[in-house]
């Protein structure tokens, strides 16, 4: 995504994925040279990522936002 912020990595800066089997979302930090950082703490090895939590990429700060979780997730629904 690019947000005008030249201190995001244009390719890897962080990775965040969806790990099904046990439904959370996780974080690391990518091939970037500056940092990620979550709620305000710096991000070196894969940590787990709650709704509403904060993602500082450069000076860009994004709050996660997770459609779905260990309460819900798409296969659940019926179609």
């Amino acid at each position: 995504m690019d947000f005008g912020d030249d201190n995001i990595s244009r390719a890897n800066h962080a990775r965040l994925v969806y790990e099904p089997r046990q439904r959370r979302w996780l974080l690391n930090h990518g091939d970037g040279a500056n940092l990620t950082y979550l709620n305000g703490e710096v991000v070196m090895s894969t940590v787990e990522v709650q709704s509403g939590a904060e993602i500082q990429l450069g000076e860009t700060t994004l709050r996660f936002q997770a459609f779905c979780s260990q309460e819900f997730d798409w296969p659940d629904v019926d179609d």
